[in-house]
């Protein structure tokens, strides 16, 4: 079954099988499904920019859902992609990816990534990144952060652990882990695709960059530094 709405004059939602997902103005794609949610770029073809995956861990041991189903649902100006799963030990978590119809700054598709999570009190939500473009080094980040394809992601406040990866076998990823305490709790990890060109990767960089003049900046690029002297930037690394 393949189901096609237009939710604005940027975004058709196609409504699948075992997944829903969003294009925004062909540049811009989001894929959810049962156990994971893709991100494409259109480079010339559509190109795999993020794999995101969102799971419970009991201690050091990965839970299984033991149902998981994608719905969406269209009132108003608002249209959600809702991914709901079932656990062990009567928890329910409840992911929604929510947009607004007559959006046209792709900086803020989706406009919220909201992970509900009931009766995880003592679990780790574990946040989990793949497939992405990074040529820089392993380390401890903070939000927001940019890698490859002209993506970033931005996460809130209370992670006790945030880090990418730079594998040689693997893909190159990003973890991002919570500790619930509560009944309920919510969390909020979007990724998007930043409206600028020469978003300089493995850098963090804030959600709304302004303008900036400086004397002297040095940027990693991958494993390289470059100084820029005198130079007006703005805070997503664009040089002009």
């Amino acid at each position: 079954m393949v189901k096609k709405i237009w939710i604005g004059t940027l975004m058709l939602l196609v409504i699948l099988t075992a997944s829903v997902y969003l294009v925004f103005d062909d540049k811009f794609k989001i894929v959810v499904g049962n156990t994971n949610t893709q991100y494409f770029v259109y480079e010339d073809s559509w190109v795999l920019a993020a794999t995101e995956y969102v799971n419970l861990y009991d201690g050091t041991t990965k839970m299984r859902a033991s149902s998981r189903n994608v719905n969406y649902s269209i009132e108003d100006n608002i249209t959600k992609i809702v991914r709901t799963s079932t656990w062990k030990d009567n928890i329910t978590t409840i992911q929604t990816y929510s947009f607004e119809s007559n959006e046209t700054d792709i900086k803020r598709v989706p406009i919220n990534n909201t992970f509900e999570c009931y009766n995880c009190q003592g679990k780790i939500v574990h946040y989990e990144i793949k497939d992405i473009l990074y040529e820089g080094v392993t380390k401890l980040i903070t939000s927001p952060f940019s890698f490859g394809h002209n993506m970033a992601i931005s996460w809130q406040d209370g992670a006790y652990y945030s880090k990418v990866f730079q594998q040689s076998v693997a893909s190159d990823k990003i973890i991002i882990k919570y500790r619930p305490t509560k009944d309920y709790e919510t969390y909020e990890v979007r990724l998007f695709d930043p409206p600028l060109h020469g978003v300089i990767y493995g850098v963090d960089t804030p959600d709304n960059a302004t303008w900036l003049n400086v004397d002297s900046l040095y940027i990693e690029i991958g494993l390289n530094c470059t100084n820029f002297s005198n130079v007006t930037y703005n805070l997503y690394g664009e040089v002009f």
